[in-house]
């Protein structure tokens, strides 16, 4: 089933991460990136543990703390056809899935070519909540308006 909603999201590095004890959920990810950086829509295909999905993200710039994200359920053949399309264009990660005041930070643990780096988002229901939310004391600097930390931009350039 597709499905399309609206992301408001912040970003934010990790110089270390002292929570993951494996007590929390964790997902092996691939991304791959099938749209040029810094287009206004985002054109993707990602393995999100057993599932294959095809995702469109559309904002009104290159980063913004709202994006409008339809995602389409798709087989495994046809992400393996678009994840060669992508060629060197791709992105490994593990993600933990940890509760916090009543919502869930996405921390990811990137793999091979950008391994190292440290990245926790925390999705919320408005703008308003968004600058109110109150962040983990081992947060560090946000990048929620910092492109070169977007997945598709580490995807095609790498770390900044």
């Amino acid at each position: 089933m597709n499905q399309s909603f609206l992301e408001i999201e912040r970003k934010y590095l990790l110089d270390h991460c002292p929570l993951i004890r494996g007590d929390y959920i964790s997902i092996k990810m691939q991304q791959a990136y099938l749209s040029l950086p810094k287009e206004l829509n985002t054109l993707r295909v990602r393995n999100y543990g057993a599932e294959f999905f095809l995702t469109i993200k559309q904002s009104a710039g290159p980063v913004t703390l709202l994006r409008r994200e339809v995602e389409m359920p798709i087989d495994q053949s046809y992400f393996n056809e678009l994840w060669d399309m992508a060629g060197q264009r791709t992105i490994s990660k593990t993600r933990f899935l940890i509760p916090w005041q009543n919502r869930t930070i996405e921390l990811d643990i990137f793999e091979e070519k950008l391994k190292g780096l440290i990245l926790a988002e925390i999705e919320v229901n408005n703008e308003e909540e968004s600058m109110d939310f109150p962040t983990p004391p081992w947060f560090g600097r946000e990048l929620t308006e910092d492109y070169r930390f977007s997945n598709s931009s580490l995807a095609y350039v790498g770390l900044p």
